[in-house]
């Protein structure tokens, strides 16, 4: 679920409006990610676009765009799926300046970027 969080209120107890909430994979999801960079070269967040990124046991890492809804869903869009860094489901994700860590059940570690059109490209992995 996505939250629209005003921290100028700096009030306890208020719930912020939910934004979002879909289902994002068919089995569990390990983690959500904003990216953390403003080069628009790696997708990140600007006035048109809220890019994160989720990873989950199924193996996916996919690039959303928060902004853009699939019509009338509810549904963030899709901007990348990828599904063959790992063999095992992804247990932990971690993104920095488009560059993106994932741990696996299937005992590797990879090492992705973010390339400008979108696309999470492996880079290494580790076994």
């Amino acid at each position: 679920r996505l939250y629209n969080i005003d921290t100028s209120t700096n009030r306890c107890g208020d719930r912020d409006p939910l934004l979002m909430s879909f289902k994002a994979s068919r089995g569990w999801i390990s983690n959500v990610q904003f990216l953390s960079c403003a080069d628009s070269d790696t997708h990140a967040a600007t006035s048109e676009h809220t890019y994160f990124l989720s990873s989950s046991n199924d193996g996916k890492v996919i690039l959303w765009d928060a902004n853009k809804e699939l019509e009338g869903s509810g549904t963030a869009y899709q901007v990348y799926v990828q599904d063959d860094i790992h063999t095992g489901g992804i247990f932990s994700m971690h993104e920095l300046l488009g560059t993106v860590a994932t741990a696996s059940k299937d005992a590797s570690v990879s090492i992705s970027t973010i390339t400008p059109d979108g696309a999470i490209k492996l880079k290494v992995r580790y076994q």
